[in-house]
């Protein structure tokens, strides 16, 4: 990021970005997350024209110029650059597809390669190496479309066409993100967890490793099985991927000889009710669980209507990610098995059909270029995966294996077994599916070649490689447990076993992440399993680094020259990232986020004054002397207030300070203390206990429908406060924020204060909290303004650029 002028916005990763993420720093040059797109056009390419039309893709899409940074940082981050150069070579007769997939780094513009070979003047063969962190196979799609659209405009023309409105973007993606109710999604997933037992006995669990995918058979289907398929669409109304689905889910259940099978199932992440969703260009894809019971009685029509079942509840579901399920406490269970060394292990498999047309060749002008074929380059780090392709009328079946688990022999006879298999269902559909057993090979048969080796790679079958070396510290013991929690195992783990010798996959860092955080408080660099990979090594990790490990002040914005603005309490690193992106590259701004403990007890501060003086000490490391700008939201207005006051009283300089939604006393605007606050202190209270016993006198002042609706809502956020570890920390930070707010008296401050109020807040809040602030006997230097929207839709765009507008008419830039 040297070029910081050229930053057009910063954000964070989603679930399924993460997950690649971790797979790539983690696996070096066999990168699954890389992909090989391979294009033939026919017609005149004229190189000049050839860039210019790629060059206006790139710039309609941010995720095309974007790179990935994650080094040193809490949180992974994705930088979108206002302009990147594509990266283009040209070149004679094609080689092999190995020798044009070149490893990418996705923390450097430009994020791909393309390669243009010509074999003659009339047909070109390109390859595009991407990475699916930043594409999804429907974007490659989207992008190829367009580029052939813009091209042959500009043979024909010379000018690009003007598009009529903004392209929808990754980011707004994200944005719309936070308005699900991940509430309801996550009872919906917990609650199928308890209902789906795992049966399967004592088994070790094959899933997903970052290992590389060697072995792969693909067939293209005969005109009759083709029109079989079409048939069965017709007659039954299934789609191509719920055929697939279902013969699949038969062959697993025939194989492991049990009616229970799932496997994991990639969605394309666009049937989302978002608008324009159909044409971001981004990573939307997203694989979820299927599970499904067979009975000897079903046959491929009733399997059919199970997946059809199944499906339409994903579908519901499309946006979460199996990370985000894991984080939930979900796991894949009544997995198929097959028998390695007598013992029986579970494999995880990926199931991908193509949902994406292929990219339909724009009018081809004279001099212009057709797109005639076009390979999307799929990739997988599961140890097994079955692919549909189509290509107009053709469909073509893959299979991918890992050569850890499966050697080529194994490889091709589960696909020779499955594709006859398949063949057959499409024949007799109405036929039980007991009847076809004899054209699925026994467990032993199939798994007899399967390499010793792959023991070592279980899930379960932990076996120390050495001589065991116990914890010798408090930190490396809690450690050793939390990794024997996720390695599933009795056994007791060498402090210095490797985490990936071990079978650590990309999902278990997440886990381990959080429950590293939850356990010491310490948020670590998504890349810190790379530097300490053992628990000896990741321990003194955490003990060396208390500092970066407790942080209070977070950097959000360190460019510029004007005096930095203090946010009090942000959850996270990106708390204040839309305002301080709004306020633009020349003002600094920090974060002052509170920590989080598992008591009350561990919190140092008895009350907003001590707690206040701490972060005027971390300030200070950063802005010595005034005048300062302080800015708070909700209780951290409370802070700021404090905060103020101090620096007030030791003689510094105050710019303003900024409250939004201020969740504070109303002494802070009065000369005279006000009544009754309990019921303003009871909203911050996360328990039934201090709503009952502290505000039952102000509740009762209240209008009837404000009362039912204020008590459902406590319920609720009691409810929540109760489902984790960290829903519980967050229940206990709120109710020590509400014991030092019971006893703060604030002095009365003559400085500048300016509130901003949400529409929303001020209508709920104020109404029944506070008097309206023009009847308050206000200071002359309080002002107040309304900006309509929620408590946070004023942080993001579009309101946002209202409110930092108001921010900058406030501060007195010097």
């Amino acid at each position: 990021m040297k070029n910081k002028k050229n930053i057009e916005d910063i954000y964070p990763l989603s679930d399924n970005q993460v997950t690649f993420l971790l797979n790539h720093i983690s696996s070096g040059d066999k990168d699954s997350g890389q992909i090989l797109v391979k294009c033939k056009f026919q017609g005149y390419l004229d190189k000049e024209t050839f860039i210019r039309a790629w060059h206006a893709v790139i710039k309609k899409h941010g995720s095309l110029r974007s790179s990935i940074h994650w080094n040193k940082l809490s949180k992974p981050l994705q930088v979108v650059y206002k302009d990147s150069e594509p990266d283009i070579v040209f070149l004679g007769e094609p080689p092999a597809d190995s020798k044009v997939r070149i490893p990418l780094a996705i923390d450097r513009q430009p994020n791909h390669l393309i390669s243009v070979f010509s074999e003659n003047d009339d047909e070109h063969i390109v390859y595009w190496n991407c990475h699916h962190i930043f594409i999804d196979g429907w974007s490659t799609s989207i992008v190829l479309d367009q580029f052939t659209d813009i091209y042959n405009t500009l043979v024909k023309t010379g000018r690009i066409a003007a598009t009529a409105s903004r392209s929808i973007q990754f980011k707004d993606y994200l944005d719309w993100l936070k308005t699900r109710d991940m509430d309801e999604a996550r009872a919906h997933w917990l609650n199928c967890s308890k209902t789906r037992l795992n049966q399967s006995g004592e088994s070790s669990v094959l899933s997903a490793k970052d290992a590389d995918i060697a072995n792969q058979e693909q067939a293209r289907l005969e005109p009759q099985t083709r029109a079989l398929i079409r048939e069965l669409s017709i007659q039954t109304g299934a789609t191509l991927s719920e055929i697939v689905q279902s013969s699949w889910a038969i062959y697993l259940a025939l194989l492991s000889q049990s009616g229970q099978t799932a496997f994991v199932l990639t969605l394309s992440g666009r049937s989302s009710p978002m608008a324009g969703i159909e044409s971001l260009v981004g990573q939307l894809t997203t694989a979820l669980p299927v599970h499904l019971q067979l009975t000897i009685h079903d046959n491929l029509l009733s399997v059919i209507n199970k997946v059809r079942t199944e499906n339409n509840t994903l579908r519901k579901y499309d946006y979460l990610s199996l990370l985000q399920l894991y984080k939930w406490g979900y796991h894949l269970d009544n997995l198929p098995q097959v028998r390695i060394n007598k013992k029986l292990h579970s494999v995880v498999s990926l199931v991908v059909v193509e949902n994406f047309a292929t990219p339909s060749a724009a009018q081809r002008f004279d001099e212009g270029l057709e797109l005639v074929s076009f390979e999307s380059g799929i990739v997988s780090n599961y140890p097994l995966t079955l692919i549909a392709l189509t290509d107009h009328n053709d469909v073509t079946l893959k299979m991918l294996a890992s050569d850890s688990v499966f050697d080529g022999a194994v490889t091709r006879q589960m696909f020779d077994s499955f594709t006859t298999l398949f063949a057959h269902l499409l024949k007799c559909p109405d036929q039980v599916i007991s009847q076809y057993r004899h054209l699925v090979k026994s467990q032993a048969a199939v798994t007899s070649d399967l390499p010793a080796a792959i023991s070592e790679h279980t899930r379960f079958e932990i076996k120390n490689r050495g001589e065991y070396k116990p914890p010798q510290s408090d930190i490396e013991d809690h450690l050793q447990k939390i990794w024997q929690d996720i390695f599933a195992t009795d056994n007791k783990i060498s402090i210095d076993e490797n985490y990936f010798d071990l079978g650590g996959t990309s999902l278990n860092v997440i886990t381990l992440y959080a429950r590293i955080e939850s356990r010491f408080n310490c948020k670590l660099p998504i890349s810190t399993i790379l530097e300490a990979p053992t628990i000896e090594k990741l321990a003194a990790l955490i003990t060396q680094r208390p500092d970066e490990c407790s942080q209070i002040i977070v950097p959000v914005q360190t460019r510029g020259e004007r005096l930095p603005i203090f946010g009090i309490h942000a959850q996270d690193i990106l708390f204040y990232r839309d305002i301080s992106n709004a306020l633009g590259n020349q003002q600094p701004f920090y974060a002052i986020q509170q920590l989080e403990y598992d008591n009350i007890a561990d919190y140092g501060h008895s009350d907003f004054p001590q707690l206040a003086a701490t972060y005027i000490d971390e300030i200070k490391k950063i802005q010595e002397r005034g005048p300062y700008t302080i800015m708070g939201l909700c209780m951290g207005c409370t802070i700021g207030y404090e905060i103020v006051n101090q620096l007030f009283e030791a003689g510094d300089r105050i710019n303003v300070l900024i409250l939004f939604d201020p969740d504070l006393p109303e002494m802070v605007f009065r000369k005279k203390p006000p009544g009754n606050l309990s019921l303003m202190t009871a909203i911050n209270a996360d328990s039934f206990k201090h709503l009952i016993t502290r505000s039952t006198r102000a509740l009762l002042k209240l209008p009837l429908i404000y009362r039912l609706a204020l008590l459902k809502g406590r319920m609720r956020i009691a409810r929540k406060s109760l489902t984790g570890p960290l829903e519980k920390r967050r229940a206990i930070r709120r109710h020590y924020n509400w014991k030092l707010n019971q006893k703060y008296s604030p002095c009365h401050y003559n400085g500048k204060i300016r509130v901003i109020q949400s529409g929303q807040y001020y209508q709920s809040m104020n109404r029944y909290f506070y008097n309206r602030p023009d009847d308050f006997d206000l200071n002359a230097n309080v002002q107040t303004a309304i900006i309509e929207g929620t408590h946070t839709s004023i942080f993001s765009p579009p309101k946002v650029y209202e409110t930092t507008e108001l921010i900058n008419q406030y501060i007195q830039h010097k």
